[in-house]
């Protein structure tokens, strides 16, 4: 151990994963204001001669609870831990509350008192079934478990701590009827496009309710690293926007910070780097901070089963975006509103041709329809080849409208798109060889006459031949909105190392440790991770207060 003074170098070893980099600058602040410590103390283990890393202190901090993101699982970890009478301090790392919580639309219930009034019953234990099923038995189907017998509560929970619920429980878009909104009407409702998001709803309530109970809140201030005593970990650095560092002590640690889509190092190690598709992710704070620093304080690393919430893309989405705005287009050409984009219509319901680079079809096409798909079945079908199209004919052109497709058409930067005339132009430009194109298109058009897929199986209604042309194609690729898992956690929500061992001080909450699904998201459950969120939260908050306070 260590005793340094304010203003000297708190100094930690990289070699030990004590101190490890700094991050971007923060910090404007919200709330009410913590108490600052005249003198400096901190600790660190296995001090190395060399990679040593220093930070100029300039402010120290003594809570109780220190909370990194302020997501659902981050603000429903304060407020719990707030009201549980723990000097509870919320880091926030953009200049917003909310990250992923911003773009959610509430939680799954099961055996709630909305979905009694609204006459919806579902069953937990039928979600287990298809949970373990769906994951070949690998999760440990426990931990939706205690969430499901929990959720009831949980969803009370929130109602009691300043945010709405709706009447409405319903199946999202094709799911089991055990979706719950935030927002008495749940959400903002267009008359085209239905429920648009009431994430800050959520959001907003848990800000007020958490500053009412004394939660320190400040934004712009990244958390740069943990600090460690020994194997437990007892605080954080963080990094205010003048660049200051400020060391916050702590008997429990929190990280909820939203996944890693938006670290390209981190996405390129489990296969998402995609320099043609431009993701789009809910939060672009979400750089992988929980995960980093978990592994730093020695969490096992359950990186390579990481599952996302993704959906499946046209190429180069984001230019797409772009343009749209510039043209002043209608917002349902936004590609950040996949649901409604014309182009993803398309795709969605499988009314295309899907070929790989060498213009052989690879998958059913309708695998992310609504009724009865998932798109992470999609996602995992596109990326299981080296590239892949979608090929559409004139009566879907004409169906999608001149100003759609000169706006595809635009979005070429890398060469993404492709039109021609005929079959042999088309496969020309896609550099595809033409006769494995043709072969393909005639098979697929026998099986469009005869109703039925033998090949793949995709529905009957989505059988929709490649007629005459011009023929238009898009090279297709995956948008990651948020990934889901990445560190091990207990029941309690407490990190643990390789054999289990909890790592006292560390919790890692929401997405960030999202133990039962794995891969993939599973749609057919709608609101899952929300209620993990919630959930992992509270948990967290709890056994902290009663263990560790």
């Amino acid at each position: 151990m260590h005793t340094l003074d304010r203003r000297n170098f708190l100094k930690g070893a990289l070699a030990t994963g004590v101190i490890g980099a700094a991050g971007v600058l923060g910090g404007c602040a919200a709330g009410e204001q913590g108490k600052a410590a005249g003198d400096n103390q901190a600790t660190a283990a296995g001090q190395a001669d060399n990679a040593a890393l220093a930070y100029d202190i300039a402010e120290t901090k003594e809570v109780d609870v220190v909370v990194v993101g302020s997501g659902n699982a981050g603000m429903a970890a304060a407020v719990e831990a707030a009201e549980l009478g723990a000097t509870t301090l919320l880091l926030e790392k953009e200049a917003i509350l909310g990250g992923n919580g911003n773009h959610t639309y509430g939680p799954s219930g099961f055996d709630t008192k909305y979905s009694r009034a609204a006459g919806v019953t579902y069953d937990y234990r039928e979600a287990v079934v298809e949970d373990q099923r769906m994951f070949n038995y690998i999760p440990n189907i426990r931990y939706y478990i205690d969430m499901a017998e929990a959720s009831s509560d949980n969803i009370d929970w929130v109602a009691e701590h300043g945010v709405p619920i709706s009447s409405v429980v319903d199946n999202y878009k094709g799911g089991n009827p055990t979706m719950h909104y935030w927002g008495e009407d749940g959400g903002t409702i267009d008359p085209v496009h239905g429920r648009v998001g009431s994430g800050t709803v959520y959001i907003a309530g848990m800000q007020a309710t958490a500053e009412s109970l004394g939660v320190e809140i400040l934004t712009n201030t990244p958390a740069v690293d943990i600090v460690m005593d020994g194997a437990d970990v007892v605080g954080v650095i963080a990094q205010d926007s003048k660049g200051s560092y400020i060391q916050i002590n702590a008997k429990a640690v929190m990280l909820g910070t939203g996944g890693i889509c938006g670290n390209p190092d981190l996405m390129a190690k489990v296969g998402r780097a995609d320099d043609v598709v431009s993701p789009y992710t809910f939060s672009p704070g979400t750089t992988g901070d929980g995960y980093t620093f978990s592994m730093k304080a020695g969490a096992f690393d359950t990186i390579g089963s990481l599952g996302f919430i993704e959906q499946p893309a046209f190429a180069e989405m984001g230019l797409a975006e772009q343009k749209a705005r510039e043209q002043n287009l209608d917002s349902s050409y936004s590609p950040n509103r996949n649901d409604e984009h014309p182009v993803w219509n398309i795709l969605k319901m499988g009314k295309c041709l899907w070929v790989n680079e060498l213009g052989e079809r690879f998958a059913d096409e309708s695998a992310a329809k609504p009724e009865g798909g998932i798109a992470g079945w999609a996602t995992a079908a596109i990326m299981s080849q080296q590239k892949s199209f979608a090929i559409i004919d004139k009566a879907i052109t004409d169906m999608l409208g001149q100003d759609c497709m000169d706006l595809m058409l635009s979005a070429n930067e890398h060469n993404t798109k492709f039109q021609a005339d005929t079959l042999e132009g088309l496969a020309k430009a896609m550099d595809i060889d033409y006769a494995t194109l043709q072969a393909t298109v005639d098979r697929y058009n026998e099986m469009c006459a005869a109703g039925e897929d033998i090949d793949f199986g995709k529905y009957a209604e989505g059988l929709v031949p490649i007629g005459e042309g011009p023929y238009f194609a898009t090279q297709l690729g995956v948008t990651p909105l948020c990934s889901i898992g990445g560190v091990r956690v207990n029941r309690q929500m407490q990190a643990a190392d390789v054999n289990w061992n909890p790592i006292k001080g560390l919790y890692v909450i929401g997405v960030d440790s999202f133990p039962f699904y794995t891969q993939m998201y599973y749609f057919q459950l709608p609101g899952s991770a929300v209620a993990y969120e919630l959930h992992s939260g509270l948990v967290a908050a709890r056994h902290a207060a009663e263990n560790l306070l």
